[in-house]
């Protein structure tokens, strides 16, 4: 067909579709409506109705017709041989290549796709370089480049993330189950270790209860008892108080009368009383004298008488007076001596008595305090030796071995525990050792698979190659092509589409290198039909394999976690037994602490009370030593004082009688005397009467005063007789007999006052005894009272703590049973802190889980969470909502794998959306590079050096871009690293992307490159974005040709090879210079472009330049 039936037929075609289409061409329609549309008549030129036109057409020889095209977009599909609107094997698609081998504007090897796109630029009035850029598109289309498109939706992707990160969560939710489990279980522990102490608590509290009113009781007793001490003490006291008064007050009169005899006695004494008993005893000799005086007074007195003879017998007168009182005196001495020898003997025997009496008071007195020091020395002694002891009793010493007994037992099951613990520990380590390598081999296997699975769309890829790229063009048009072409392709190059291959004839050679191509193997990229399927067979198998050793690895991985979690159990369980273990040791030291304490004060106290005892004991030794001193020293005093007022008496008494026997000498020998010196006066008053025979008046003088002096003297002592004679009863009645009684009256007084005394000592010390005890004995109910009482509201406040836990449903533990009331007190104490501290981390920790649990939750789960919890008989409790959350993180497990699907095809389309993104800034980059390449010097433009197109892809300005990017390499990474969970960084980045991108959003390559032009314009670099700036780009109508020179390269590079001639309408033309259009008709002209153009004046010299021109 020439090219004037092309333009025929394209005309046609055109009106076959639309009359009405605004397709710019203006002169080909001018054309048709003046040879075939107009009919010329004699009323002038009038035009035919459609059926009238299309029947003449028909009609023609010279005019191909084909069916009535259905729309625009196939009769553009058709003339521009558009390659990607006529794929496929249907029966339109087949229609419409048939159409376009007939009446296409180019051959099969060629397409003018959107070269109407560029009729449209160069006739723009307006929007050039948008027009441009739209060109741009239209050669990217012509490349085979697709729009990007993602089916995913917002909401949808959004959903799957908040799912999807709760399941991620699944790990560390399941860890912190577990911990919240372990705290359940550590208060399921502790609880029943509360419940076995409860009825315990409760026994204890009746136990004080009881121990509390027996104390009050004996306290009460004990109160009576001390009351009645102090009744019966009072009673005895004031009874020895009165004897001991009366005693005293005998006593008191007793000495009273002794004294008083005693100075009356001394009164006597003092009077001279025994001188008178003698002068007494003496008054017959004084009578006697004063007889013999007076007969001699009277002898002397008569002068004389026979002298001599009277001499002579007077003399043996007074001879045989002196004899006869010699004699009597004599036997008076005899007497005497006789008294003082009864009186000695009376004496020694009242010595005797005195004696004997003090020697058996004495001797009770030594027994008496001998029973006693001897039970105090016994008694310090016994206190002495016990000090030198430990002061504990047998059972508390046992008591104490028991509770060292107890800590060593408990150690020991301590280190067993601990033992037995670290063997599971071990165990354990090696069992994660194994799961770390099952789950290295599971990811090994997965990524294997992957890698086997990428292999395989590689090999579908191969064998079904996508339309429009060099592989499925050299699978279509190159037959045998794996075995020459295929070995120095790159592999890179056989997935493009703008490449635009062609077949020419076939040689050896590349670019005039030739290879020796069968020493060089096929490549895997570039097989043959059967090699591909060959290898997808393989690699069937191998993914069978691989898929095979996934699901082992699988199970294995799964088993290995399952016995981890087994021997996490037991070692938690261990853990639990150990610390619990640790706890009775930690108590067993606590009771043995209190224990020790305990006694060691009990032992101290016992020392305090033993010494405070032998201190008690060595003072009573002392005191009793000094009272039996005291009191032995005052009955040796006693006795001393009344042997010796004994031999004082004796003395006494036989003084007298040696006073009286001596007086009685001396008596004698002055009656010798006397006798003598009257036989001398005599004897002399005879001489001198012989010798003067008369009497010395002298002589009668001294004898006259011996006569009243003895005279005197006799009266004297007879005056006196009465008090004589009451002195001899006073000596003989009271001095004598009544002294003696009442001496040993106040020896029995005195030792009945010490024995009252010491009765009264006694009963002082007994009663000081007895009380001590009792005091001791009530402080210590008093004590029991408040401790009974201090238990007791202990023991309630723990009880009332306890009574509102579940202790009933729990099964009690063991509690040693060595454990005392303040163990276990202690233990409730620490369980219940221990409790209420585990309840509030359980709460907390719980409230923690359910918010991680419930962020990014599905609905449903909220749904079902709060449905299942509502059915708890309890929904206050916490542990009762363990078993719902542990169920609903199975429910979480088990939609994991679903999960992981859908997100396979979220980040699979997102990702493929991305490599179309990275394609198209590939393609834009390259094309850039390409158009510059293609705008030549066709038409050289004065004061215009360069000119350079640079397109610039806005993609990297898309708000979703680096988020796309961050995306797509960790979707890669997530892909090639075999984890079967998305990464938190790969969840991130999709809701970056997803956040940012819309469902419905739709791109135009216009919208994704920005087109700038560069000229250098009298060595100016000026860069074009808009049609501002290319209007002001240059002087003198330049802007229109400069953009011309830029539509020239467009043009090349979408007719390609082609010789189909394009028509560029050009209206403004008459505006320019003439010598720049000149240029421009000579480098349409180079390029196979025809300018046709209308404009109204006909005088230009522009219209020569036209080679066909029309006049209406």
């Amino acid at each position: 067909m020439n090219t004037s039936e092309k333009r025929v037929t394209i005309a046609w075609l055109f009106l076959r579709v639309k009359v009405r289409e605004a397709w710019n061409i203006v002169l080909l329609t001018h054309l048709i409506a003046l040879i075939f549309f107009l009919r010329y008549t004699e009323d002038g030129a009038k035009g035919l109705n459609y059926n009238e036109w299309s029947a003449q057409m028909r009609n023609r020889d010279d005019v191909s017709a084909s069916a009535k095209i259905g729309s625009a977009t196939e009769y553009r599909s058709i003339i521009q041989n558009d390659v990607a609107s006529l794929r496929g094997n249907s029966t339109e698609a087949m229609r419409l290549r048939r159409l376009a081998a007939s009446f296409s504007l180019v051959s099969s090897n060629h397409k003018l796709r959107h070269i109407e796109k560029l009729v449209s630029a160069v006739h723009a009035g307006e929007g050039k370089m948008e027009t441009l850029k739209t060109m741009l598109a239209a050669i990217f289309a012509d490349d085979g480049v697709t729009l990007p498109q993602t089916k995913v939706k917002s909401g949808f992707a959004r959903e799957w993330i908040q799912k999807m990160r709760q399941s991620l969560r699944y790990d560390k939710l399941q860890q912190e189950f577990e911990f919240i489990q372990r705290l359940g279980l550590k208060l399921d522990d502790t609880e029943a270790q509360l419940a076995a102490l409860h009825p315990l608590l409760i026994n204890d509290e009746q136990i004080q209860k009881q121990k509390r009113a027996d104390a009050e009781l004996l306290l009460h007793q004990r109160r009576g008892e001390l009351v009645q001490l102090e009744d019966s003490f009072n009673q005895q006291r004031n009874a020895l108080n009165d004897r001991l008064s009366e005693t005293q007050s005998d006593l008191k009169a007793v000495q009273a009368w002794l004294d008083h005899v005693q100075n009356q006695y001394d009164c006597y004494e003092r009077k001279e009383i025994r001188l008178l008993q003698t002068h007494m005893e003496e008054l017959p000799q004084w009578r006697e004298a004063l007889s013999v005086q007076s007969e001699q007074f009277q002898l002397m007195q008569e002068q004389a008488g026979e002298l001599s003879r009277e001499f002579e017998q007077h003399k043996a007168k007074l001879k045989d007076s002196v004899y006869r009182q010699e004699r009597l005196t004599q036997q008076k001495i005899q007497d005497y001596q006789r008294e003082k020898e009864a009186v000695r003997n009376k004496s020694d025997g009242q010595k005797e008595i005195l004696w004997q009496r003090f020697e058996e008071r004495k001797q009770q007195q030594e027994n008496h305090y001998g029973e006693q020091l001897e039970k105090i020395s016994g008694d310090r002694m016994a206190v002495s030796i016990e000090l030198k002891h430990s002061q504990l009793t047998a059972q508390e010493h046992e008591e104490r071995q028991f509770a060292e007994l107890r800590i060593e037992q408990a150690q020991e099951r301590l280190l067993q525990l601990a033992e037995q613990r670290q063997n599971v520990l071990t165990t354990l380590s090696e069992a994660r050792i194994e799961q770390d390598s099952a789950e290295q081999q599971l990811h090994d296997a997965r990524a294997n698979l992957h890698q086997t699975e990428e292999q395989l769309q590689r090999l579908h890829r191969q064998l079904d190659p996508e339309q429009g790229t060099l592989r499925h063009f050299l699978r279509l048009h190159y037959e045998g092509w794996e075995q020459n072409l295929g070995k120095v392709l790159n592999e890179n190059l056989l997935e493009r589409k703008d490449l635009r291959p062609e077949t020419g004839e076939l040689s050896e050679s590349l670019y005039g290198l030739q290879l020796d191509l069968s020493v060089l193997d096929m490549q895997d990229f570039a097989q043959d039909e059967a090699s591909i399927r060959h290898s997808l067979d393989k690699v069937e198998q191998i993914r069978a394999r691989a898929e095979e050793a996934k699901k082992t690895a699988e199970a294995t991985f799964q088993e290995h976690h399952q016995n981890v979690n087994r021997l996490k159990s037991q070692v938690e369980e261990c853990g639990r037994q150990h610390q619990r273990q640790s706890q009775e040791v930690g108590y067993a030291r606590d009771a043995r602490s209190r224990l020790i304490t305990k006694y060691d004060a009990l032992e101290q106290q016992r020392q305090q009370e033993k010494r405070a005892r032998l201190s008690a004991l060595d003072k009573a030794h002392a005191e009793l030593t000094q009272q039996k001193e005291q009191d032995i020293g005052a009955l040796t005093e006693e006795y001393n004082t009344q042997a010796l007022q004994l031999n004082i008496d004796l003395q006494s008494e036989q003084q007298l009688i040696d006073e009286k026997i001596e007086e009685l000498s001396s008596q004698i020998n002055k009656k010798y005397a006397d006798m003598e010196e009257q036989i001398r006066i005599f004897q002399q008053v005879m001489d001198d009467n012989l010798a003067k025979k008369g009497i010395d008046p002298r002589e009668l003088k001294v004898l006259r005063q011996r006569i009243e002096t003895l005279k005197k003297e006799i009266q004297e002592v007879e005056s006196r007789r009465d008090e004589l004679t009451e002195w001899l009863r006073f000596i003989k009645v009271d001095y004598g007999t009544l002294r003696q009684e009442q001496q040993n009256k106040e020896s029995a007084l005195s030792q009945l006052n010490r024995e009252l005394l010491q009765k009264k000592q006694q009963l002082q010390a007994e009663y000081q005894n007895k009380k001590d005890r009792l005091n001791n004995e009530k402080k210590e109910y008093e004590m029991q009272i408040r401790q009974a009482t201090e238990f007791v509201g202990q023991l309630k406040i723990l009880l009332d703590r306890l009574s509102p836990l579940p202790l009933a449903e729990m099964i009690p533990t063991h509690i040693d049973a060595a454990a005392d009331v303040n163990e276990r007190m202690s233990r409730t104490s620490d369980m219940l802190e221990q409790h209420a501290s585990l309840t509030r981390t359980l709460e907390s920790k719980l409230n923690e889980f359910k918010s991680r649990f419930n962020q990014d939750a599905d609905p449903t789960f909220l749904e079902l969470l709060d449905s299942e919890i509502d059915k708890l008989p309890d929904p206050s409790r916490t542990r009762q909502q363990l078993p719902i959350l542990e169920k609903l993180l199975q429910l979480l497990k088990d939609k994991q794998q679903q999960l992981l699907e859908m997100g396979e095809n979220i980040g699979g389309d997102l990702k493929k959306f991305f490599d179309v993104f990275s394609d198209i800034n590939r393609r834009i980059s390259h094309q850039s590079r390409r158009l510059s390449d293609a705008v030549t010097d066709d038409l050289q433009l004065e004061g215009i050096n360069k000119s350079e197109v640079r397109i610039l892809s806005t993609i990297d300005q898309l708000r979703f871009w680096k988020p796309l990017k961050r995306f797509a390499k960790n979707y890669s990474e997530w892909r090639s690293s075999g984890q079967q969970l998305p990464p938190e960084s790969y969840l991130n980045a999709l809701m970056d992307v997803v956040e940012l991108l819309h469902a419905d959003e739709r791109f135009t390559m216009e919208s994704l490159l920005n087109l700038e032009l560069h000229l250098n314009e009298g060595g100016e670099d000026i860069v074009i974005k808009n049609d501002r700036q290319l209007l002001e780009a240059s002087s003198h109508g330049m802007a229109y040709l400069i953009l011309c020179k830029y539509l020239l390269a467009f043009t090349r590079l979408l007719r390609g090879k082609s010789d189909a001639i394009i028509h560029w309408p050009i209206d403004e033309i008459g505006t320019l210079a003439y010598h720049n259009v000149e240029k421009l008709f000579i480098a349409c002209s180079h390029n196979n472009i025809v300018i046709v153009g209308a404009f109204p004046n006909a005088e230009s010299d522009v219209l020569m330049l036209f080679k066909h021109r029309y006049f209406a």
